[in-house]
């Protein structure tokens, strides 16, 4: 069985950055290629996690909290989406490779809690899996 991708049918997704990414930090080479070294490492299901979170992010113009990020992916297809326990492990092994990193705590629109969400760490590590993913 193949996997639906993520991407059909959601090009604007993909449109220009917007204003808000503007005023990015400079990332040195060095961290942009040892992001590359460890993204290439890890499996597919951790990879839809990431490509996940930065389609949420572009969609929704906000980071996903885990809950919002299991909805997400299991509304769109993905595999490997069963429970929350099918994303939140991956989102701490992902944190402790440096992958993924939590940024404020806001309302979570699925639990009505206030918790954590989770970013893409640089703006050059979200424009490498928009690339990668095409």
């Amino acid at each position: 069985m193949t996997q639906t991708s993520l991407f059909i049918g959601q090009p604007e997704a993909f449109a220009e950055p917007t204003k808000e990414r503007r005023g990015r930090k400079r990332v040195r080479d060095t961290s942009i290629e040892a992001y590359i070294e460890v993204f290439q490492t890890i499996s597919e299901r951790e990879r839809n996690v990431l490509f996940s979170i930065q389609v949420y992010r572009e969609l929704n113009e906000q980071w996903p909290t885990a809950y919002e990020l299991y909805q997400f992916m299991a509304n769109t297809g993905v595999k490997g989406t069963f429970d929350i326990n099918s994303v939140r492990p991956i989102l701490t092994y992902m944190k402790d490779l440096y992958l993924v990193e939590f940024t404020g705590k806001r309302k979570c629109s699925v639990t009505g809690k206030r918790v954590y969400t989770w970013k893409i760490p640089t703006a050059a590590a979200q424009d490498y899996l928009i690339k990668e993913k095409h």
